[in-house]
């Protein structure tokens, strides 16, 4: 399967909150407050890494999501997805997708989601028929091995 990446989208709630460090960092500097304009610049800078270069991969059997150079990559197996929905309503503040994994759900925001949610959906049916298709394979060859051990 293809190597497809989807760029993140910046959340409603992300955007306010970019909005009040920008201002707050601007604020302190012009107020020669120092100790507080250089941890507001620093925050401003992991958020606007987060901006530029964060995106979701999706290997053949893994999604890797990328939060930025500062932060690690987070890994997840597409076979360990129980569920993929699109979020609406006031959820939809934080992330546009919700994923529920080994039984903890993470909600993500793809620039496209409904892109994302077809290709994701996608990769997992094939996924699941691969190994239903491994499986009956394995008993067929089990089975047969049986019958010649006789």
């Amino acid at each position: 399967m293809e190597r497809r990446v989807f760029k993140e989208a910046l959340p409603p709630a992300y955007r306010i909150a970019y909005i009040i460090v920008a201002v707050l960092c601007v604020l302190c500097a012009w107020l020669k407050l120092m100790a507080l304009a250089i941890p507001t610049a620093v925050l401003l800078l992991l958020i606007t890494d987060k901006l530029i270069r964060g995106e979701y991969i999706l290997e053949s059997q893994v999604i890797i999501m990328r939060r930025g150079r500062f932060l690690r990559d987070k890994a997840v197996l597409i076979t360990s997805i129980e569920s993929v929905s699109k979020v609406s309503g006031t959820r939809r503040m934080l992330g546009n997708v919700s994923l529920t994994a080994g039984g903890r759900r993470l909600t993500i925001n793809p620039e496209n989601p409904d892109s994302f949610v077809e290709c994701l959906t996608r990769r997992m049916d094939g996924l699941r028929t691969e190994e239903r298709h491994r499986r009956t394979n394995d008993d067929e060859t089990t089975f047969i091995r049986q019958d010649h051990e006789i």
